[in-house]
This record gives C-alpha cells, structure tokens and sequence, in this order.
C-alpha cells in the first residue's frame, strides 16, 4: 500500500485518526502513531485493541461514575 492508500484505509477503519490532521484523536497529547502502530492497532477492525482508544474509553467511563469497584460488582 503507498501512503494515500494506508491513511485513508485508517480513516475508515479508526473513528479516532483525523486524516487532515493525521492525529490519533484518542490520545490526549494529539499524539502522531508510528507507521507500524497505525498498520497495527488503526487500519483494521481491531482499533479497540489500540492501548490509546483503550484509554480513552476508561477515560470517557470515569466521568460517567464508573469506578474500579463497580467493575467488580458486575463480575469482570
């Protein structure tokens, strides 16, 4: 794949890779992924492996009053 190709599978498979920008939106210091973490984690279904998205999801969880203790009490 050449370059154009690469970022624009990303775009499509990650809703977090700004194309124009190409930022890892999931990160919070606007953080650019490597070529190899981008083929990795952001051009396949598997973004939400991407230990940034992850991340953010536990982010985005605190501020709806989930807590560590309420993930033991739903058994996970």
């Amino acid at each position: 794949l050449d370059s154009v190709q690469c970022q624009r599978l990303i775009q499509r498979a990650c809703p977090d890779y700004d194309l124009n920008q190409q930022l890892c939106l999931a990160s919070t210091g606007r953080m650019i992924p490597s070529r190899s973490q981008q083929m990795h984690y952001c051009a396949s279904d598997d973004y939400d492996n991407c230990p940034l998205y992850l991340c953010k999801a536990l982010r985005s969880g605190r501020r709806e009053g989930l807590d560590r203790d309420s993930l033991f009490d739903c058994g996970k």
